[in-house]
């Protein structure tokens, strides 16, 4: 387990956050196309350009802000999955184990376990987060 999913040290930059999210294999279909729209839109966005706009432009400063914490809120559900992620693979882990030693069939272990509602709960979480920060940056296209 990766030390920052349980707040041992600061999270990583965001790159390497959704990254890890990505190499985990507990991204299901709507982060991968939240996350899609989130690189499309904020690397084309004037957001990432503050000197496109005036100083005094109010609604620009707040979306600013809006997207600095947007960030954090991604690196928050990146972490939040990943620790339901790795609950649920354990949980899995751990029934395959006991039916070996049952002499089951190993199919056996593909059913619904109590940890497949959190991670599918992170996984909306983080689509949520994702597509919200995708909109906003969505609003600053380069022309």
């Amino acid at each position: 387990m990766l030390p920052w999913n349980h707040h041992e040290q600061p999270a990583p930059s965001k790159e390497r956050a959704l990254g890890e999210v990505l190499a985990s294999g507990h991204a299901d279909k709507d982060v991968e196309h939240q996350l899609g729209r989130l690189l499309v839109h904020s690397n084309t966005s004037l957001l990432n350009s503050p000197g496109s706009f005036a100083a005094d432009d109010e609604e620009f400063i707040e979306d600013w802000a809006d997207a600095f914490d947007g960030w954090g809120l991604v690196k928050e559900a990146c972490r939040r999955l990943l620790i339901v992620g790795e609950a649920l693979t354990e949980e899995r882990r751990a029934l395959r184990v006991q039916l070996a030693l049952e002499g089951r069939p190993k199919r056996e272990a593909f059913v619904e376990l109590p940890a497949d509602r959190p991670r599918r709960e992170a996984q909306a979480a983080l689509a949520r987060a994702l597509g919200d920060l995708a909109d906003l940056y969505a609003k600053y296209p380069h022309v």
